[in-house]
């Protein structure tokens, strides 16, 4: 019984972590899986950065954007503007 409990607690706390509104029942409600893991189109609005010596713009907020050197930054304002440049999308943040 108590492990019972404990994995119904892990469960409810797993789903209440990524978002979902979680009944006495457990189950979610109200969202969907492309809310969790798509981008939004108004998410295509920038900053992106990425580095004149590669060819992958970021978030910001991306780890592997912080290890551009600042001599090597350079900025978009859109994710349409970092793919004409010839940039694709960091498969680490994944900016749209």
């Amino acid at each position: 019984m108590k492990r019972q409990m404990l994995t119904l607690f892990l469960t409810l706390l797993i789903l209440i972590s990524v978002g979902g509104v979680v009944s006495i029942v457990g189950a979610a409600s109200h969202v969907t899986p492309a809310q969790v893991t798509k981008p939004t189109v108004k998410d295509a609005a920038g900053p992106f950065c990425a580095s004149s010596h590669s060819n992958v713009y970021h978030y910001p907020w991306c780890g592997e954007c912080k290890h551009i050197k600042p001599e090597n930054l350079i900025w978009f304002n859109t994710s349409e503007e970092a793919r004409a440049a010839g940039y694709r999308p960091c498969s680490v943040c994944c900016p749209p």
